[in-house]
């Protein structure tokens, strides 16, 4: 009879105790720390770049100290369900961690990701490919101050209607499309040696041509990253650098 009791009790300690490492579980710290993103532009033209912003903001009463580092991760998905996790590069980049201190309701800037070359293990493609609605969100890690214990924090879904290009913009795309060293261009700013040459020459003719496309500026942008970091510029190119940077 004493150990049918015994056996009773230890059953409910271990419960109640269970119970209260779930609550601990489902209770993360910081609960109070959110991740926003916003868009740019919501509205898209089939191989245009989404430009997301991104904050993380305290919206608690006390200061959170916590370690971060790096932009936050990107996910996309074509029904709102199942997410594939954005990537525009095969290189994992190593940031130095930061400690940070927001006060209450003070905000810090993650800055700006561009969304566009998406590259896996198999392929690579623009990653809203077809013409229809996206669904965006970002997730981004940090580490309380003081603690080992890693929080993932998730924005809320930002929607993305991608449309077909029409007129001046049907052509530009056309050619795009035509090969992917382009889109890896604007994207990055740069693409492979062997198609630089007839990338760089094909999107200047682009602009030229297509002065008022809504492409133009994400060329524009693309072609000045690239020649501000070329080494042993001609004195031509110096001055093309120069116009595009005037306009």
């Amino acid at each position: 009879m004493e150990t049918k009791f015994m056996s009773k009790w230890i059953l409910i300690i271990v419960y109640f105790f269970s119970f209260l490492n779930i609550q601990a579980k489902a209770s993360p710290p910081y609960p109070e720390l959110k991740l926003q993103i916003k868009a740019d532009k919501e509205n898209l033209v089939l191989g245009e770049p989404l430009i997301l912003d991104a904050n993380i903001v305290n919206l608690s009463d006390t200061p959170v100290k916590f370690i971060m580092g790096g932009p936050p991760e990107i996910f996309v998905s074509k029904d709102g369900l199942s997410f594939l996790q954005y990537r525009d590069s095969n290189i994992v980049a190593a940031y130095e961690p930061v400690l940070v201190e927001l006060r209450p309701n003070e905000i810090k800037n993650l800055g700006k990701s561009k969304v566009l070359y998406y590259i896996s293990e198999t392929r690579e493609k623009i990653i809203f490919d077809v013409p229809c609605e996206y669904f965006v969100k970002a997730k981004y890690y940090v580490t309380p101050h003081n603690t080992k214990q890693h929080i993932t924090l998730e924005s809320s879904v930002v929607k993305i209607k991608v449309v077909e290009p029409v007129g001046s913009d049907r052509k530009v795309w056309n050619i795009i499309a035509s090969d992917i060293e382009f889109v890896r261009f604007i994207h990055h700013g740069y693409t492979s040696k062997q198609s630089e040459d007839e990338v760089i020459r094909t999107l200047k003719q682009i602009i030229e041509t297509y002065p008022t496309s809504t492409y133009t500026p994400y060329i524009k942008e693309a072609l000045i990253k690239y020649y501000r970091t070329k080494r042993n510029m001609t004195d031509e190119e110096k001055e093309y650098l120069k116009t595009l940077q005037k306009n």
